[in-house]
């Protein structure tokens, strides 16, 4: 892959249009690359060369996002590719950006002209992606304002048609790839059937999915994590946002609120307010565990609160105190307030017998041991005390 400046430009002058109108909302791959190949490029007869898998190599990210990237520069205006030979060897020409550099003037709202669907959508998902890393600045609900997990998910079959037309579709692959990489390991066989079912069965696409990948490992980063940790997570919230009528991510980032009314619904069951207040990180983490990796409606966790509070007093809330509750009824497979009656009833009655057993062995032990197991001796402690007061006045 030959790199050319255009004829018309200079380094310093591309350079500074770039950090002026594009590096803010530029992705950190994005910017590697356009970087690299400013560095590269030839001026004037000069001519600057690297392959794409070079390249790849040298960024420490994949070939398939190197070629993304690039089509995202060519798209903005900011290179020209063609081909140069029969060899298939291609030439990359870096220009002004005058186009990328117009549709920034394109009021709020308002398409660029000239760009399809598909790339209007990629822009939003951009301006998105930005913002994400910011807490202030997501303004998308990321996560599902309805049921909770264990009430939304529904059978995942996927017809014939939907993997046949997957199988050889590049954005799925695409989508499958970036999983991979923001998960550091493969989708199991599971995952890829529930993605499947997200990507063609419900038609959300790749543009929908991939921002709300995004989201979720943007917020995974600000908890101090360094991956997706769990797909469970993510699924939850696409299929919410599938029930509520989302389909595209201009409705993603307009609709609802940061954080889902669940979370301040569960602080003000346990007594604290509200008002003015966001939701703090150690919360979040703790909310997301109940809701979304237990998988528990809100019955279930404001009878947790219940518990707590007759236990640990009116004026003590303890988030570690009703996660040990949750996670016990998880592990012991409690769903319903219902089930954990039956477990409340079995624990008693387990204590009871218990109790009995107990008290049995140690009346049993009272009656008969090393020190009573003989006549016991008769004293009458009034004579002789009253054989002392004698003794005493003689």
């Amino acid at each position: 892959m030959k790199i050319w400046l255009d004829e018309r430009e200079r380094k310093d002058a591309l350079f500074s249009r770039f950090v002026d109108s594009f590096l803010a909302d530029s992705r950190g791959d994005e910017i590697k690359v356009y970087c690299v190949l400013l560095h590269l490029a030839g001026e004037q007869d000069a001519v600057g060369e690297i392959t794409p898998q070079e390249l790849a190599e040298r960024l420490d990210i994949t070939e398939k996002s190197v070629q993304r990237c690039l089509k995202t520069w060519e798209k903005r205006g900011l290179l020209r590719r063609s081909q140069t030979d029969a060899s298939g060897e291609s030439e990359v020409i870096l220009t002004g950006g005058s186009a990328a550099v117009a549709a920034e003037a394109v009021p709020d709202g308002e398409a660029p002209e000239g760009l399809s669907e598909a790339e209007k959508m990629t822009e939003a998902v951009s301006e998105e992606v930005r913002t994400a890393g910011s807490m202030s600045g997501v303004k998308a609900d990321l996560l599902p304002k309805g049921n909770t997990l264990s009430e939304t998910l529904p059978t995942f079959v996927v017809g014939q048609e939907t993997r046949k037309r997957t199988k050889d579709d590049e954005e799925f692959s695409d989508l499958v790839h970036e999983f991979s990489v923001f998960m550091s390991q493969p989708l199991t066989s599971l995952q890829l059937e529930h993605l499947t079912y997200l990507y063609g069965e419900l038609d959300m696409g790749y543009e929908l999915l991939h921002y709300l990948l995004e989201l979720c490992v943007a917020r995974s980063e600000r908890s101090g994590k360094q991956k997706l940790e769990s797909f469970r997570y993510f699924e939850s919230i696409a299929l919410s946002w599938h029930k509520r009528g989302i389909r595209d991510v201009v409705t993603a980032r307009t609709e609802g609120q940061l954080f889902p009314k669940e979370y301040f619904e569960i602080l003000r069951e346990c007594g604290i307010s509200t008002s003015g207040r966001t939701i703090r990180p150690y919360e979040e983490a703790f909310f997301t565990r109940w809701l979304y990796e237990y998988g528990y409606a809100m019955p279930m966790i404001k009878e947790a609160i219940r518990r707590s509070f007759k236990t640990k007093g009116d004026q003590s809330v303890s988030f570690e105190y009703i996660d040990g509750i949750l996670s016990g009824w998880f592990k012991k497979g409690v769903r319903t307030l219902e089930d954990a009656n039956r477990e409340d009833e079995t624990h008693r009655q387990s204590q009871q017998l218990k109790a009995r057993s107990t008290s049995g062995s140690a009346a049993k032990s009272r009656q008969v041991n090393a020190f009573t197991d003989y006549d016991q001796r008769v004293y009458d402690y009034d004579a002789l005390m009253q054989k002392l007061r004698e003794a005493g006045r003689a």
